[in-house]
């Protein structure tokens, strides 16, 4: 474990990292993710069929009665986006047949490249219904830490500056977790509080899963040994108070993964100086923007300086009497949706 003072993080001089941090193109799409998706977390779900880019799933009704087959991007997790590739739109046009699919889900991101392949679907003759889902908060640090500060209000740098302010002089520490035990020592400490954080919250946590944990812990050894991810933390004395995994997602951006409050220190809100820091270090790396995922939380509309808005897409095969039903329904709750917007 690596420990850094805070003042440096206040001022012009870069908080130092141990080793120069690489990089990492679309973490939810290369090899080691879907392989330790495939190996660890594929059996979660009802599979029928499962190759290297689509898994079929079983979707079942009242007392186990099979409603339809829903074909879905290996990697896939309702909140995790997935880009829409146009190599994936002409597999499905060709072993779509043989799959005998009804409909297909997926969560994208409002870009050129996912709307010209959900283009490219319409075209092929499949129907699409689209509705927004939640966005992604961008940091932009392509100026650096300081230009950064001057895209946010000058009330909102007045806050940053008196929350990282009260932080440093009440002694919180941002430590780094290295070593060959890194990863097993952060989620000894991560899972726990995670669990116990959204149990509270929601009454359960992913991490309860046994698989959950298994994924996570190999595929990010397998980053921190290419030394393609940042485990951190926040700690006063001998507790720690905030904890936080971000992947070198390309040359230009940092992917907040994951990150918890233990729910000590509350009062220096460690969530949000957690989040600073992680963009701070983001953009000491060089790194033009830090992308801190999809989810309406306060502490990422407060650091944010973009959003981009995510969509769910619903893919009905024309070709599939259970899809044709599965439009119907569709069909039938957006009249009522619509129905009971016009009643109010």
């Amino acid at each position: 474990m690596v420990v850094y003072r805070l003042p440096g993080f206040l001022r012009d001089a870069p908080i130092i990292m141990t080793a120069p941090v690489t990089v990492l193109e679309f973490p939810f799409e290369e090899r080691r993710f879907k392989a330790n998706w495939m190996k660890y977390l594929a059996n979660k779900f009802p599979l029928l069929t499962l190759d290297q880019d689509f898994a079929l799933l079983k979707r079942s009704g009242p007392f186990g009665v099979s409603i339809h087959k829903q074909l879905h991007m290996v990697g896939w997790n309702s909140a995790w986006v997935q880009d829409l590739e146009y190599r994936l739109v002409d597999k499905l046009q060709w072993i779509g047949p043989s799959l005998g699919w009804s409909s297909m889900r997926f969560k994208w991101v409002d870009s050129l490249k996912n709307h010209q392949a959900h283009e490219q679907l319409k075209q092929s003759g499949y129907r699409c219904y689209t509705e927004p889902a939640d966005c992604i908060f961008w940091a932009d640090i392509s100026g650096g830490w300081q230009a950064y500060l001057l895209k946010h209000s000058k009330s909102r740098r007045k806050d940053i500056k008196r929350q990282l302010k009260r932080a440093e002089k009440n002694q919180l520490e941002y430590i780094t977790f290295s070593g060959k035990n890194a990863v097993q020592d952060f989620f000894n400490l991560f899972i726990p509080a995670h669990i116990d954080y959204w149990k509270s919250k929601t009454g359960n946590s992913f991490f309860e899963d046994e698989r959950e944990q298994q994924f996570f812990k190999r595929w990010i050894t397998e980053l921190y040994q290419e030394n393609k991810v940042i485990l951190s933390g926040l700690k006063l004395n001998t507790e720690l108070a905030h904890l936080a995994v971000t992947i070198c997602k390309s040359k230009n951006t940092h992917l907040g993964l994951l990150s918890i409050t233990t729910g000590k220190q509350s009062k220096l809100a460690p969530g949000i100086v957690g989040a600073y820091l992680q963009i701070r270090v983001a953009a000491e790396a060089k790194a033009t923007w830090f992308n801190m995922g999809p989810g309406y939380h306060l502490y990422k509309q407060q650091a944010a300086t973009h959003q981009q808005t995510c969509y769910q897409t619903i893919v009905v095969n024309p070709a599939s009497f259970r899809g044709r039903l599965y439009e119907k329904f569709l069909l039938l709750k957006k009249m009522r949706f619509l129905s009971s917007k016009n009643l109010d």
